[in-house]
């Protein structure tokens, strides 16, 4: 018996990922067995070929439909390594076939197939591994289970939830004397596994039967299993030697609703013009109304629209041609724009650079797009001190010689293929890609968000997104084409979520965009917040918005739509929109619809379409589709692909590497990259399910789940913003009613803000670990420090014993948005005025404790100096907290 526990722990020595089909209903946490079948009968003719190819492959029945069970399995999850369940009668010795008795065990059959295998060959592995569990079967399935010690799931079945059975017994009826015992067939009400498969042979047809969970799935469903299980058959029986990728389980209109109905967004706009033209015609339409609001400055569109003619003139001269890449370093401001149009209308492509980026980034792209002219302001003229370039343009300086030139207009316009900007990502090799976009993919992107937000002469955009972010360019550009006006805000006012939305009502802006993150700080119970009364639409995007942050935003503003948007840069933005008018019923947030001529597909790791509800890779094709990665010929041969679902469409295919599914009224949900999810104990765990628990529960506002290690052992840390102090041992039991044990995070951390990346998404690393000590603890001294300790206390929900006066905020889980709180709450409590950004630079109690001694017009040149260097760390993720690029 040592070894078949052996043969077993070596088919078990890597736990498989549970199998995820596709549910109907969200899983329960207690498994229950209700549950119902359908039947069918497969014809004389299938069943005698599918015999005949048993019989050719030296298989058996049971062998044959394990395999093709399998393949139905793959195709409904994507998943190649799955393990079903099945019985074995356990009666090895003939001395037990006539002792009465359960003898019956359970094998959990373990096969990984692989895309590039045919049926052929891969039913013949499923033969020798079948042979072999069959020849180790005595050793008992719970035996198999405690000794591997798998985590007990109340809401699965150990190792597998799924079953196959082979009857192949003859149907006998029983008789005694007097009395005859038929078969009493009643309605099937139990379903022990997910989805059960029973196979018999009655009167030379095969008769299967699929038992399914009603928990977890609909009627329907299962009805188009059993139809996709009947096309594997038939494909199988036609060609034997078929690839397992090239076995289709959709027929062709069913391809079709996925390919045409799901994408039926053509739309016509002018794309036979370009962005240029439409905004000079637009300022011809409304030359003295204003285009661009900065504060106090104001331009109208005729002056921007000389303006820009002019600074191109001025360009033209310094040698920049059509197609070439120039580069702006620059704040934002109405000459930034004035840049940007300048370099479209000599056909050039604009490639934008963080001002707070490091010099060795800063030198990088410059080298990287060979620059011979760079766009800048003086006043950043000592942070391009060490820069080599042929030619530096200082906007504002050199004002005088650019404003004498020729305000004409070019004669030649970009055309659709046309480069207009490039865009720097994070590149997996440590070095930024720059992400290449045309004329056309831009302006089909503004055009639907025209469109979607239905936009016009009256509508006031919200430009908060630092213009090295892709929705930058729809904040700067829209309102332009449509006489509307583009409203610039600082940094500075943005770090001030109530004072931001104060000047936005003062300026009537009509369209706001930002993340789900500074959404949620804007709702914070410490900001009175103004009417908005001309805001209409606030979008949100870059990262998953939760059902109860889209509540707090309608109970807030009834009448205002909220529109959740998805999309890469790679492919001009955003590619769905979702509008909400109201909180939805479901859950889980969709990211919406394609835009206009826009197709998605979501496809297996074959590259096949996948069915509503399967999970997949996102794919995009359409004209926003980009030209590629910048000098990464290999990256873009890998990531632009031709379509091969409508190769007459004449636009390229993106691979986005997101996970995704259709849902049944043609939304899309977004369902995180392909590399996020985790393993612990050999348990696949989508953290997302637990942050949507997290989420639930009553005083979170926000929640993120990360896995952690430490000294090789992996554990889960659950972070959480909350507006009131959280009791974690209620908090852990009501997340034990919801989800598994093992799901269960091994920490509750209450922070303030969450950190994020330079382009606005989670900064997993940047999460505290969970050792919050007392070493080194300085205890608060005097009244002030006792109020602050009071104050961070609250902000950062933390015991107040663990808050030293030395400790950094920073260190203790504090982030941006905590640092806005706390200017609220330190001016609020000692009647004082310090700013935002001086208080970037006081993260200690002390350091607070002697501004306020010394007074806010005192500061000392150590203050100083730590405000200006908090600052300049802290900008790069302070910018995002108004936009952010979507997902990588």
């Amino acid at each position: 018996m040592s070894s078949q526990r052996d043969f077993w722990l070596a088919q078990y020595s890597d736990l498989p990922d549970p199998l995820e089909l596709p549910l109907d209903f969200n899983r329960p946490l207690i498994k229950n067995t209700d549950g119902a079948k359908i039947t069918d009968e497969l014809s004389v003719g299938i069943t005698n070929e599918l015999h005949a190819l048993a019989t050719a492959e030296g298989v058996s029945m049971f062998m044959l439909l394990l395999s093709v069970y399998h393949i139905l399995l793959n195709k409904l999850s994507n998943q190649e390594d799955i393990v079903i369940g099945t019985p074995a009668v356990g009666r090895l010795h003939a001395d037990l076939d006539d002792v009465m008795g359960m003898f019956v065990n359970t094998l959990p059959i373990r096969n990984q197939s692989v895309n590039e295998s045919t049926f052929q060959s891969f039913l013949q592995q499923v033969k020798t591994n079948t042979v072999s569990c069959f020849d180790n079967q005595e050793y008992q399935y719970e035996d198999i289970v405690e000794s591997l010690g798998v985590s007990r799931d109340t809401s699965r079945n150990p190792l597998f939830d799924v079953m196959f059975s082979y009857e192949n017994f003859d149907d006998l009826n029983l008789e005694l004397p007097g009395v005859t015992l038929n078969n009493y067939f009643s309605e099937h009400k139990i379903s022990k596994f997910d989805l059960t498969l029973v196979a018999a042979e009655s009167d030379g047809r095969l008769n299967i039967a699929f038992e399914y969970s009603t928990a977890l799935f609909q009627k329907e469903k299962i009805a188009q299993v059993i139809t996709y299980f009947k096309r594997i058959l038939a494909a199988i029986v036609a060609d034997k030697e078929i690839l397992l990728k090239n076995i289709d389980i959709l027929d062709e209109s069913e391809k079709a609703q996925l390919i045409h109905a799901y994408n039926d967004t053509v739309v016509s706009y002018p794309a036979d013009s370009n962005t240029v033209s439409l905004f000079e015609i637009q300022a011809d339409l409304t030359p003295d109304k204003t285009a661009l609001l900065f504060g106090t400055e104001e331009l109208s569109y005729r002056l921007l629209d000389q303006r820009s003619n002019q600074l191109a003139h001025y360009l033209s001269a310094k040698g920049v041609v059509a197609g070439q890449l120039v580069p702006i370093f620059m704040h934002r401001s109405i000459e930034m724009v004035i840049a940007i149009l300048a370099i479209l209308k000599l056909r050039a492509a604009y490639v934008p650079i963080d001002i707070k980026a490091p010099q060795d980034r800063i030198a990088y792209i410059l080298s990287d797009t060979e620059a011979k002219v760079l766009i800048t302001q003086s006043s950043l003229q000592l942070l391009l001190e060490d820069i080599n370039v042929t030619s530096l343009v200082y906007v504002d300086k050199e004002i005088d010689q650019w404003s004498t030139c020729i305000a004409d207009r070019f004669e030649m316009k970009p055309v659709a293929g046309d480069l207009v900007y490039m865009i720097y990502t994070s590149g997996s090799t440590g070095l930024p890609k720059g992400v290449l976009i045309e004329d056309g993919g831009m302006l089909n992107h503004l055009y639907a968000k025209i469109n979607d937000l239905k936009l016009n002469g009256h509508s006031i955009i919200a430009q908060t997104a630092p213009y090295t972010f892709d929705i930058s360019v729809w904040q700067i550009l829209c309102a332009l084409l449509v006489g509307g006006k583009t409203v610039i805000y600082t940094d500075e006012l943005i770090l001030s979520p109530a004072t931001l939305l104060q000047q936005m009502e003062t300026d009537g802006v009509t369209i706001w965009e930002c993340v789900p993150s500074y959404l949620t700080s804007v709702l914070s119970p410490d900001i009175q917040l103004p009417a908005l009364k001309e805001l209409t639409t606030v979008m949100v995007t870059g990262e998953a918005v939760s059902k109860n942050l889209i509540e707090k935003w309608f109970n807030t503003y009834p009448d205002k739509q909220v529109v959740n948007a998805y999309g890469p840069t790679e492919a001009s933005d955003d590619i769905c929109h979702y509008i909400m008018h109201e909180t939805p019923a479901h859950n889980t947030i969709a990211v919406g619809k394609p835009v206009q001529n826009t197709r998605i597909y979501i496809v297996d790791s074959a590259g096949n379409l996948c069915p509503p509800g399967v999970k997949g890779e996102l794919c995009i094709s359409g004209i926003g589709v980009g030209r590629g990665y910048w000098k990464d010929a290999v990256k873009t041969a890998k990531s632009f692909v031709d379509n091969p679902f409508e190769p007459a469409y004449g636009f390229r295919m993106y691979r986005t590497g997101d996970h995704a599914r259709w849902l049944p009224d043609g939304n899309i949900e977004y369902l995180g990259r392909i590399d996020e999810q985790v393993k612990l104990r050999g348990l696949r765990i989508e953290l997302g399910e637990i942050t949507a628990q997290m989420n639930a529960y009553e005083g979170i506002r926000e929640s993120a789940v990360v896995m952690k290690e430490r000294n090789g052992n992996k554990y889960i840390v659950g972070y959480y913003i909350a507006d009131q102090p959280i009791i974690v041992e209620d908090l852990k039991y009501f997340l034990g009613s919801k989800l598994p044990d093992y799901m269960i995070p091994s920490y509750f951390i209450p922070i303030a803000a969450f950190p994020l990346t330079v382009n606005g998404k989670l900064n997993k690393k940047a999460l505290p670990d969970p050792e919050i000590t007392e070493e080194n603890y300085v205890p608060p001294s005097g009244d002030i420090e006792e109020k602050l300790v009071d104050i961070w206390a609250t902000i950062l929900h933390l015991d107040r014993q663990v808050i030293s006066v030395s400790k950094n905020f920073f260190d203790l889980g504090g982030n941006s948005i905590g640092i806005i709180s706390l200017h609220y709450k330190v001016n609020s409590v000692f009647g004082t005025s310090i700013s935002v950004a001086d208080m970037f630079g006081l993260t200690t109690i002390t350091a607070i404790r002697d501004f306020l001694l010394k007074g806010a017009g005192q500061t000392t040149e150590e203050t100083r100096s730590a405000v200006k260097q908090a600052i300049t760390s802290a900008a790069k993720n302070l910018k995002s907290l108004s936009s952010l690029r979507k997902v990588n």
